[in-house]
């Protein structure tokens, strides 16, 4: 390809969760997979990790 280029910086909210629950989880489990999934804000618990549900 020939061009000029430019990157833009976007947030993955779903990737922070997941790399955040990774810092504070320290030994997983054996076979233990960390999933980001989409939290009802009517149902949380405190326990999130990510953006704010506003």
């Amino acid at each position: 390809m020939s061009g000029r280029f430019r990157v833009e910086t976007q947030t993955c909210f779903a990737k922070e969760a997941v790399e955040s629950a990774q810092r504070d989880i320290k030994e997983p489990a054996p076979g233990q997979v960390l999933i980001a999934v989409r939290e009802d804000p009517a149902e949380q618990t405190g326990t999130a990790f990510g953006a704010a549900p506003w």
